[in-house]
């Protein structure tokens, strides 16, 4: 007990103190693993372990794809299809923020190049319209949640390759609540314009209408390649990522002429140094992670819960109420690694379905992207606004909310989550 509170100290500390969380996660582990007498060679042995999960492979290959999209136009195809769709309406520009980053996310499966992508554009043009700067920020933020929701997802990708939960099966359960976040969104934003007289783009004609679907054809067949390759059983998870890569170079080099071989080496570099963050990672907190299960660090807390209650609804609210705090400081992926034994027996005692369980987890994690002080798509954001992150808050709020609403009625109405999975997957 003494060795895990030192563990979860040294850690704080080093959080404190700015130190970045992966190195932070390793240098409390190699303090402990010391102290305990252990024998350092655990720490480079644990980090490749956690790494060799051919899964993850997933991760580089669909941050690659992304990588490709960003750097060709397919993204400002996809901003004129959602002006085709929803331009016009009052608040018209703050609605395309958010359908956009609908389809960007079947598109990239990170939220954080979605808010970096899809803000360098809607946040300046936004605050050029008339919109606050604070507003055009939260917007830009909260809609970018919905690339770790909507498949294929990272987070999901992580979550099934270390709890063993069919990874197509959580990338369908996410499709559903992914469109019920960007629809609620969608509903508050258009009250506010009413409330605000937020202000309207011009219309598009039926001419520019079908020229933008035209456009952006290809670019919106993309999520189709991933969970139709899932879905029909034709390719693992993994190789969709690997054939999402290839589709992406040929549409992007061949056809849509945006991206051109000379590129390819800075694409592929950048890629690389992007694929590399959440690896390190990964591999940071396997070790921690290993060094909690070690010192038994999820019995201490299943035990608090289970003497505290056998409900299985209060057990599941405890569950996201403690992963609503742990991703306020800890990043996702991270708190998916370290707290796995604990989610899994939890969603035990609580006889909840492993796909439920996976997209409820992912679900409130994705919080964690918006909450300071590792709120890193309201930071991205708020960078790009030149805003204090305290001024966005106070607009955050009310989707803040909104989305924990959508994630209690995924709780309460699991058939939300697994009628996809179901219905294609015959689970």
């Amino acid at each position: 007990m003494n060795e895990l509170v030192l563990l979860i100290t040294l850690f704080l500390a080093l959080c404190f103190l700015r130190v970045p969380i992966a190195f932070a996660m390793t240098g409390a582990s190699l303090v402990t693993i010391v102290q305990l007498g252990l024998d350092p060679v655990q720490i480079p042995s644990q980090m490749m372990r956690g790494l060799n999960l051919f899964p993850l492979l997933a991760v580089p290959l669909y941050i690659l794809a992304g990588e490709i999209m960003n750097r060709s136009d397919l993204t400002d195809r996809l901003m004129g299809l959602a002006r085709a769709i929803v331009g016009g309406v009052r608040g018209s520009l703050a609605q395309i923020n958010i359908l956009t980053s609908m389809l960007l996310g079947g598109v990239s499966g990170s939220s954080t190049a979605d808010a970096a992508g899809i803000g360098s554009v809607m946040i300046p043009a936004m605050t050029k319209a008339g919109y606050t700067r604070s507003f055009a920020v939260v917007i830009t933020a909260m809609s970018s949640t919905m690339g770790n929701i909507i498949p294929p997802s990272i987070f999901m990708i992580v979550y099934g390759a270390l709890s063993g939960v069919s990874i197509g099966a959580l990338f369908l359960g996410g499709a559903i609540p992914g469109l019920l976040i960007g629809l609620s969104q969608m509903g508050m934003t258009a009250w506010l314009a009413r409330k605000h007289d937020f202000p309207s783009e011009p219309r598009m004609n039926p001419g520019e209408r079908f020229t933008a679907f035209r456009r952006s054809a290809l670019a919106v067949g993309i999520p189709f390649v991933v969970v139709g390759g899932i879905a029909t059983g034709i390719m693992s998870p993994t190789e969709a990522a690997a054939a999402l890569v290839i589709y992406a170079m040929i549409v992007s080099i061949f056809i849509y002429r945006s991206l051109s071989v000379r590129q390819l080496p800075s694409v592929l570099k950048n890629a690389a140094y992007q694929a590399s963050l959440p690896l390190f990672t990964i591999a940071s907190a396997s070790i921690f992670g290993w060094l909690v299960g070690y010192l038994r660090g999820p019995d201490y807390i299943v035990q608090l819960i289970t003497a505290w209650t056998d409900s299985p609804l209060l057990i599941v609210l405890l569950l996201i109420g403690f992963l609503l705090i742990m991703g306020t400081f800890l990043s996702e992926i991270a708190t998916i690694i370290i707290f796995m034994p604990v989610i899994q027996r939890l969603g035990d005692l609580a006889q909840m379905d492993p796909v439920h369980l996976g997209v409820l987890v992912v679900m409130t994690l994705c919080l964690g992207l918006i909450t300071p002080p590792y709120g890193i798509c309201l930071l991205i954001a708020a960078q790009i606004g030149e805003i204090p992150l305290a001024k966005a808050l106070k607009d955050a709020m009310g989707f803040f909310v909104l989305f924990i609403l959508v994630i209690a009625l995924l709780l309460f109405v699991p058939e939300l989550v697994l009628l996809l999975p179901e219905l294609l997957l015959g689970r």
